[in-house]
Order: C-alpha cells, then structure tokens, then sequence
C-alpha cells in the first residue's frame, strides 16, 4: 500500500475528475439527467468527505500495525469500489 499521504492526493484527484466530467456532461452533453449528475456531484463530494475524515481519524492509531494496514487497505478498497460505481452511474447517463 502506498503512503497515506499518496492516497489523500488520489482522493482529492478522482473526485475532482469525476466531478469534472459531470460540470462538462452539464455544460455539453446532450442528456436531460440533470439531476442524477448532480446527485452524482454531490454522492462524490460527499464520499470524499468521508474517506479523508476516516483517514484522519485518531481511532485507527490505537490499533497495532497489522490492523492499521488492514484498516486502511479497507478504505483504499471501498473509496475505489465506490469510485467506480460513480463513474459507472455517469456513463449510463452519457447517451
């Protein structure tokens, strides 16, 4: 697993681009799903909230480092699971 530091900054990039992709399908697309991409936006915004407040959290310092690594490994696997399902719901969109 790479630093926490490392994924920190991949949260910050995949939402910012997914939420990229959802202002360009708004400004320029030619679906009328307005407000599944927003609920998109906001479902992203809202998940990036949440995995950096349980990063940052004080709880998984008290663990032993073996389940550290597995606490965090957990969060790097549900944030892309669920990244994906977001991309997933704004390509159904996309005509």
């Amino acid at each position: 697993m790479s630093s926490i530091r490392e994924f920190k900054a991949d949260i910050n990039s995949l939402c910012d681009n997914v939420q990229n992709e959802c202002y360009v399908e708004l400004m320029f697309g030619v679906s009328n799903e307005i407000e599944l991409v927003w609920s998109i936006m906001v479902r992203c915004e809202k998940l990036k909230v949440e995995t950096l407040h349980k990063i940052n959290s004080k709880e998984p310092k008290k663990l032993s480092k073996k389940q550290r690594r597995e606490h965090y490994k957990k969060l790097v696997d549900d944030f892309y699971s669920q990244t994906i399902e977001l991309i997933e719901d704004l390509n159904s969109i996309i005509p």
